[in-house]
């Protein structure tokens, strides 16, 4: 539970501003914090539970665990975590990719485009 509260971030200061991509347990959104452009990982409310410290650490401590423990400079950085009633949002740093040749890896496809 320490880990999840030393990078608990104020949700009030982000700032959505673009969804980039959806999946099977949340979107991702480019987004601000304090001024900072960062990605947002909203992940989907995990039933009618609040969202607590303690449910927080139960369904994304190994994650979080991961990102603290990697440190490369081709890994994002985790810049901390915040949450409201029922959702969590996991902020890393944003990375914008300029793909110029997307038939040479077709994973890579902007979310606007599907």
């Amino acid at each position: 539970m320490e880990q999840v509260l030393r990078w608990k971030l104020d949700f009030n200061g982000l700032t959505f501003e673009k969804l980039i991509g959806r999946g099977g347990f949340g979107e991702v959104w480019k987004g601000d914090y304090q001024g900072t452009p960062v990605a947002i990982k909203k992940v989907y409310d995990i039933g009618s539970e609040r969202m607590t410290t303690e449910l927080i650490e139960k369904y994304f401590g190994r994650e979080i665990d991961a990102m603290i423990s990697l440190s490369n400079p081709y890994i994002v950085q985790l810049l901390g975590l915040a949450a409201d009633e029922h959702n969590v949002f996991i902020i890393t740093e944003f990375v914008e990719v300029l793909i110029t040749h997307q038939n040479h890896c077709p994973c890579l496809t902007s979310y606007e485009g599907r």
